[in-house]
């Protein structure tokens, strides 16, 4: 993982359900800088050129449409919101260090490296699969790696 510092040792946060890590408005916010950064960065490389990207809550709602977390958040929710979701989710996978940096860039590259990314639409689509997958595996994980929701995160 990205052992240069572990975040964890700086934050107070416990969970005590996965609905409750998917509704912090807090990790929202931090995991929609996440987000971004890491989208402009795995952009940058298929492009080979460097770019600054913003991703539409509409791709990350869409994407998680398409999973078992869907079933975590109303049915009634916006897309904002289930933009929101996603955000909350992939920060806590990486804050939790189930997912290092290098490994959601490469899961975005390897989605995107042979798509179109020149037309708005289809850049859209590519982004949606490419968090889909993202998603996917990220499910996968925390199967492997449960969330322990008695204790608190910050704890060793």
């Amino acid at each position: 993982m990205d052992s240069w510092f572990n975040f964890q040792d700086y934050l107070k946060i416990s969970y005590q359900d996965l609905k409750q890590i998917l509704t912090d408005k807090a990790l929202s916010k931090f995991g929609d800088s996440l987000v971004n950064f890491t989208y402009s960065i795995a952009k940058s490389m298929v492009l080979r050129m460097p770019t600054g990207e913003k991703v539409p809550d509409k791709t990350l709602g869409s994407a998680l449409r398409a999973t078992t977390l869907r079933k975590q958040v109303p049915s009634h929710a916006k897309m904002g919101t289930l933009g929101d979701v996603v955000e909350a989710f992939i920060a806590f996978m990486w804050i939790t260090e189930r997912l290092s940096l290098q490994q959601i860039v490469e899961i975005l590259v390897d989605n995107l490296r042979h798509r179109d990314l020149s037309d708005r639409k289809k850049e859209s689509r590519a982004a949606r699969d490419a968090y889909l997958s993202l998603l996917n595996i990220s499910l996968k994980i925390l199967k492997e790696l449960p969330i322990q929701m008695t204790k608190d995160i910050t704890e060793k």
